[in-house]
């Protein structure tokens, strides 16, 4: 009986998140998301008729029931299964925050007496965000350029169709990865300034966010992942990431490969030389080219098929295991296997 209480809250708790304000998809920041998809609706099609904007905003999302379907299976899935999984390495961040703050002492720099000001947890908050937005570069851009990632990072990139639940389709292999350097860089970063100021709350929160994750979630970050092709003005749009930045990313065309990787900030790839503004107004397509969508549908193919891509072949001559890292179709690899097998 224990155990079945221990499990009914689990469940209580992973699928509260539609009125946690920590979480990215609380009701509040989706109902802000719609606001925005409307009005831009009724920019689009030059109209105050609400009726008329929900009729093209549903035209333009809802072609492609299947894709739709896939997100929420993985989404529950993720929180069903793999929740324990990702609390656990969410440690990552608490361990390198204590031994860095060992080693500052350790080498005497750290300070028993500052008391921290709303300037400091103002500067600290943004600092903190800045150094979690870089580990998400870091981790995208890798997923992105090594080939073994790649292929499990492609679950991301296949659907055509987007929607605020396709920012949680992922690979427990990529968001492993992501959450362990994310919890390097932001334990090491919290580390080093606790040790100027000990026993003091830095973080500026409000509901339950660092209050400029909150402010990026207000302005419509759940866009990122939608077909609502929204720009910046130029000023600032080498500065913040908007939904048309990132959707750029998930375009099919070549051109827009490998660009775009930042989350919250596009400085970084200006910095490093990935960043692409769009100059025209054509409706992007998404998706990976040369790629059937069906290779990866239903939830089974959502976790098994990158390490089919990617994995194990086995050598019946040598009887051990070889890495096979060769992207082509599961068809061509089923064969290569047959081949080897047969050998």
């Amino acid at each position: 009986m224990y155990y079945m209480s221990e499990i009914y809250n689990y469940l209580v708790i992973q699928f509260s998140f539609f009125k946690n304000p920590s979480h990215g998809l609380f009701i509040g920041y989706i109902f802000i998301a719609v606001i925005i998809s409307l009005i831009y609706g009724c920019v689009k099609n030059r109209t105050v008729n609400i009726v008329k904007s929900c009729g093209y905003l549903f035209k333009i999302h809802f072609r492609d029931n299947i894709s739709y379907i896939d997100d929420i299976k993985v989404f529950v899935i993720d929180k069903l299964v793999l929740g324990f999984f990702y609390t656990f390495l969410f440690g990552v961040a608490f361990f390198f925050k204590e031994k860095t703050n060992e080693l500052m002492h350790f080498v005497g720099l750290f300070s028993t007496s500052n008391n921290a000001t709303l300037t400091t947890m103002i500067l600290y908050s943004l600092g903190a965000i800045i150094v979690f937005d870089f580990s998400t570069f870091i981790e995208h851009y890798m997923s992105h350029k090594f080939k073994f990632l790649w292929e499990f990072h492609k679950v991301h990139h296949v659907p055509q169709n987007l929607n605020p639940i396709t920012a949680y389709r992922s690979h427990p292999v990529n968001q492993g990865l992501f959450v362990t350097i994310s919890g390097v860089l932001t334990g090491v970063y919290s580390g080093i300034v606790s040790s100027f100021y000990p026993d003091t709350q830095l973080s500026l929160v409000f509901a339950g966010q660092n209050v400029f994750m909150f402010i990026f979630l207000m302005f419509g970050l759940n866009l990122q992942h939608s077909h609502v092709q929204i720009r910046y003005p130029i000023i600032i749009r080498d500065i913040f990431v908007s939904p048309e930045y990132h959707q750029t990313h998930h375009s099919i065309a070549e051109e827009h490969h490998d660009k775009n990787f930042g989350f919250l900030f596009s400085f970084w790839d200006r910095i490093f030389g990935t960043q692409i503004h769009l100059h025209s107004d054509k409706r992007l397509r998404f998706g990976v080219k040369g790629i059937n969508y069906e290779e990866y549908s239903g939830v089974i193919n959502h976790y098994v098929t990158p390490f089919v891509k990617v994995f194990i072949v086995k050598n019946t001559r040598e009887r051990k295991y070889i890495i096979l890292i060769h992207k082509c179709r599961y068809s061509e690899l089923r064969a290569r296997i047959n081949f080897v097998n047969a050998m």
